[in-house]
């Protein structure tokens, strides 16, 4: 017994018995102490997981991130050329955008250019906060007027931004 208590102690893990008679029987490890899992967020706060800074994106990507939204706010995914001199920023609103709720865990499909037309150019990616009606405004309208514009919807924050490089390919087939 001695032995594995100290092999689990090496392990990080915690062993707890009832006693040491010999009819005792030995107890089973507690879990670990320390979790591989993130820390829960503050209300508001917004993590952009992937892609990271300065990656190599193709076509499309599905940005993955987590979230506490206060109520009435959504996330927005908008990107920039940075290379080509337009100042239109394109949005895409991530799954499940209509339920703040459950964006604990978000992802969201972004586009990249049109084909290999941008590969080697530079993107700027900004996770917005914004107003829930707002975007249920700005999302029927996208049906036919599309959702772009020179600037972030009014009164978005942006709560996380990375740059990042086409290169070429299509992406993930999710994103058919």
């Amino acid at each position: 017994m001695t032995r594995r208590i100290a092999a689990l102690l090496l392990a990080g893990l915690t062993v707890t018995t009832a006693g040491c008679g010999p009819d005792d029987k030995e107890a089973e490890p507690a879990p670990p102490t320390a979790s591989s899992a993130p820390a829960a967020l503050k209300t508001g706060e917004v993590v952009l997981d992937f892609p990271v800074d300065e990656a190599d994106v193709r076509r499309c990507e599905i940005l993955r991130g987590r979230a506490n939204l206060p109520a009435g706010k959504t996330l927005v995914l908008g990107v920039r050329n940075k290379d080509n001199g337009n100042p239109e920023r394109y949005f895409q609103v991530v799954e499940d955008w209509e339920y703040p709720a459950d964006l604990k865990d978000w992802k969201g499909a972004q586009w990249f250019g049109d084909a290999d037309s941008s590969a080697g150019q530079g993107f700027r990616v900004e996770v917005l906060v914004v107003d829930l009606a707002l975007t249920r405004k700005l999302a029927e309208a996208a049906k036919t007027e599309g959702f772009h514009s020179p600037d972030n919807p009014r009164g978005a924050t942006v709560a996380a931004h990375i740059d990042l490089h086409r290169v070429k390919g299509k992406g993930p087939d999710e994103c058919s």
